[in-house]
């Protein structure tokens, strides 16, 4: 079923990689709202109302502009503004001389610019460039597809004759992709696809216009002449040309199409050329040099199949002509000429013909570094036999400039194409627009037995696929849970990939805690990591602090039960409380007619106390004795449990539900089992706190440990501070001196940080400590900017979660910042 196709999990069932978006030139610049930095508008003002002002935009964001005023100190980013042009009044320049509105400056601005500033306000105008009116008053979008409307009309060139035009009008506009009809054609069997960004199609006016046209007339295509024997086409051709300029599309809509350049080829040269639609590889001379611009080759195959045209039009930059023994250097096969037997040898062939050999110089030749496809990437491409579908397909093998594309559902049907094809595009793009996408069948996915349905389930419901996972709310809920909360979850989670429904389902679980912290470290990963198991850091929060742990998660759906089981005797619950089954009245285990003191032994450890759940986060004193412990087991204990150890190359974080205090969490101080008031878990941690802080004193008094997840109460903290207080005072001067020393030899900056584009921080990261962040920094385009944005938490979720490396390049973050400040900036901007 097509509907349900999911290209992620396709992927990740198939072990494959997407092709990155970036290399579809043509859909990247679709994204594009012209809207360039650099530009000049004009932008009403808030005070006083009813005036405007010229503005610089700095950055742009969809229909988001980031402007700076003008007149303004350049170094000075304090005055910059957002400006939402759905809301705001931006108009171009020279708006307000034309309609008589009131060019001023801002009344905030009247101290910030020269009192002169008329000059330096023309010099910015005459010198700049402005936004069209199409890209400021857009109705229907501001990206250039977004524009071009259905029932708009455009110029085409005829595929063989570029010298000829005629009209067409959209017919549907597939984000850029558009369905066309030939004006005069009374039905639309003739409809063909361009992308709005294709060399052949130009706007209304463009054959008329006084450029050197070359020679180029309107024509109508020759199948409307021999359909039509009877009109007058001369007649026909002005009234489209009147209906078409009531109706035409914007200029900018063709901002991004390439201008073609002159070509060197002369009639009669040889070479190889390649036929898209039937992918087969030809012998081919220049039959006819149209002009400096265009010229026509043909195939030397003269029995040619009904899906390949004998005659291509070509330019400078076509990609589909290549010079003499082109294929055979890139193992490609030529096909065979009508009268020759054995392979193919260009030398025998030009004695035979008298012919001469295309000069390797004319041929176009694509930039290396653009050409970064990869064998078993995946994409969307054109079915070559339904131009209106597309299907998902896999890059079979790369050669130079050229993609041999496989069509997944049908694995037999390959196309060729160059890289700059505009029939490919990156996964997800038939989804974005809304258009239906081919999928694979059943049978072309990856299997163990490519011919058996059954071991393609068994591939995909054994190893990656889960069920639904239940919440048996009726089942005892253990110390850990919340009655209440569970009762207000779903009923189930998934079906779904293991892993994620898995995380689904553990991290509602410690939303439903009385204390979240507490389960989580209850479901923390202890001991060696498992080869077998996924390896997922979790993350909570209570009372105010933030808590992380490493969980191991099952990976397949034979390891489900069992996996489930071992979270609820983790949580000391019923063993049926989540499960692949349903139990909506009786639980098979009886676990609610068991007396209250025997859960413990009979679903949690039997060798565990009897009692509140050891450990916990309690500033309160408590007297336990301390000798009746081994003091290795009560290091153990107080041992911080969310430690960021990392496991393996490849993390990722979970935040769960967390920081839920109300009455149902105070209910967990006063739990209880068989009619008897259990040790006090504040009161045990509290002691262990005291046991630890006294072996801490007696190893080094110099040092003092706390964490946000330590759980010293205030008046330990006191105690450490005054034992600080009574060091040596000549270590406290030394510390002093160091200090002093420390400020005198501040950061020195040479240029503006905020100026920095990305290759400057990453410059400069690599002189310092922290190098080794030089490649994330890359990676994630951290520009100057950004960078004096960073502090720890951004740094431990995105590009180093391990504390130290942390905080060591947020004291470096931190230097910049007063370095830029101190030289740069006299006015902080939040």
């Amino acid at each position: 079923d097509d509907t349900k196709f999911v290209w992620d999990d396709y992927l990740e069932s198939c072990q494959a990689i997407a092709a990155p978006s970036a290399l579809f030139k043509h859909v990247e610049c679709s994204l594009q709202n012209g809207l360039k930095k650099g530009m000049v508008v004009e932008v009403a003002n808030k005070n006083p109302a009813g005036t405007f002002w010229v503005s610089i935009i700095v950055m742009s964001c969809g229909q988001l502009l980031m402007l700076k005023p003008a007149c303004c100190n350049d170094d000075d980013s304090s005055f910059n503004f957002w400006c939402d042009m759905s809301t705001c009044d931006v108009k171009q320049t020279g708006w307000c001389r034309n309609t008589g509105n009131v060019l001023a400056p801002p009344a905030d601005l009247i101290d910030k610019i020269p009192k002169d500033y008329q000059p330096l306000l023309e010099k910015l105008v005459n010198e700049s460039q402005t936004p069209s009116l199409q890209m400021l008053e857009q109705k229907t979008g501001y990206l250039p597809f977004d524009q071009i409307e259905i029932g708009m009309y455009f110029e085409v060139q005829h595929q063989l004759e570029p010298l000829s035009i005629w009209f067409v009008q959209v017919v549907q506009n597939l984000g850029g992709r558009l369905l066309l009809h030939y004006s005069c054609d009374h039905d639309h069997d003739n409809d063909f696809w361009l992308f709005y960004t294709d060399l052949r199609l130009h706007p209304i006016g463009w054959c008329r216009s006084d450029d050197g046209n070359n020679g180029r007339m309107f024509a109508p295509p020759k199948y409307l002449i021999d359909k039509y024997p009877t009109t007058n086409w001369l007649h026909e051709q002005e009234e489209c040309y009147k209906v078409a300029l009531n109706k035409c599309s914007p200029l900018d809509v063709f901002k991004d199409q390439d201008a073609i350049e002159e070509h060197g080829f002369e009639e009669g040269w040889r070479l190889e050329m390649l036929d898209e639609e039937s992918s087969t590889f030809h012998v081919a001379h220049v039959a006819q040099v149209v002009n400096k611009n265009y010229f026509i080759i043909q195939s030397d195959v003269f029995e040619v199949s009904a899906t390949t045209d004998a005659l291509k039009c070509c330019h400078f930059a076509s990609t589909n002509i290549f010079p003499m023994n082109w294929c055979k250097e890139n193992g490609f096969k030529l096909q065979p000429i009508p009268g020759q037997s054995g392979e193919f040898d260009w030398d025998d062939y030009l004695q035979q013909i008298a012919g001469t050999p295309a000069s390797p110089d004319c041929f176009f030749q694509p930039v290396e570094e653009d050409l970064r496809f990869e064998e078993g990437m995946k994409l969307e491409v054109v079915n070559p036999n339904k131009n209106n579908q597309l299907c998902a397909a896999t890059i079979d093998k790369v050669k130079c400039h050229l993609l041999s594309i496989k069509l997944d559902h049908t694995p037999s049907v390959a196309r060729i194409l160059p890289w700059d094809s505009h029939e490919i595009f990156p996964i997800g793009w038939c989804e974005s627009n809304n258009y239906p996408l081919k999928a694979p069948t059943r049978k072309t996915l990856p299997s163990k037995d490519v011919n058996s349905e059954s071991s393609f389930k068994n591939e995909l419901e054994g190893y990656h696929w889960c069920s639904k996972i239940y919440f048996n709310t009726t089942c005892y809920s253990g110390p850990y849970l919340h009655k209440s909360r569970l009762n207000v979850l779903p009923k189930s989670v998934g079906p779904g990939p293991v892993i994620n429904v898995m995380i689904t389902v553990l991290t509602k679980l410690i939303g439903c805690a009385y204390k979240s912290s507490r389960v989580l470290r209850e479901l923390q990963l202890e001991g060696p990591a498992k080869s077998n198991m996924h390896h997922q850091v979790l993350r909570t929060r209570y009372k105010m602090k933030n808590y992380s742990a490493t969980v191991d998660i099952c990976m397949r759906s034979n390891q489900i039960d069992s996996y489930c089981r071992d979270v609820c005797r983790r949580l000391l619950c019923c063993p049926n409380l989540i499960s692949t089954h349903l139990y909506p009245l009786t639980c098979p285990e009886n676990c609610l007619k068991l007396a209250r003191s025997k859960h413990y032994h009979h679903f949690g450890e039997k060798k565990r106390k009897i009692g509140r759940p050891r450990g916990g986060h309690s500033n309160i004193e408590g007297d336990v004795d301390e000798t009746t412990k081994k003091p290795k087991e009560i290091l153990r204990k107080i041992k911080l449990i969310f430690n960021q150890e990392q496991i393996g190359e490849d993390r990722s974080y979970i935040v769960c539900g967390g920081d839920v205090e109300s009455s149902c969490g105070d209910r967990s101080d006063d739990v209880s089992v068989d009619g008897e008031m259990g040790v006090d878990e504040d009161s045990r941690s509290s002691s262990a706190a005291s046991w630890a802080g006294r072996s801490q004193r007696k190893r080094s008094k110099k040092s003092t440990f706390i964490d946000d997840g330590d759980w010293l109460d205030e008046r330990k903290l006191k105690r450490k501070k005054n034992e600080v207080k009574n060091y040596d005072t000549n270590a406290s001067e030394n510390i002093v001196r160091s200090t002093n020393k420390q400020k005198d030899s501040s950061l020195k900056l040479l240029t503006n940080p905020e100026k920095w584009d990305v290759m400057d921080v990453v410059e400069y990261i690599k002189t310092t400590d922290c190098s080794k962040f030089a490649r994330i920094f890359k990676e994630q385009e951290i520009d100057g900017r950004s960078l004096l944005l960073l502090d720890l938490p951004t740094v431990q979720f995105t590009i180093e979660p391990k504390l130290g490396p942390a905080v060591k390049l947020c004291d470096l973050v931190e230097n910049i910042k007063g370095a830029y400040f101190k030289q740069f900036s006299s006015v902080i901007t939040v």
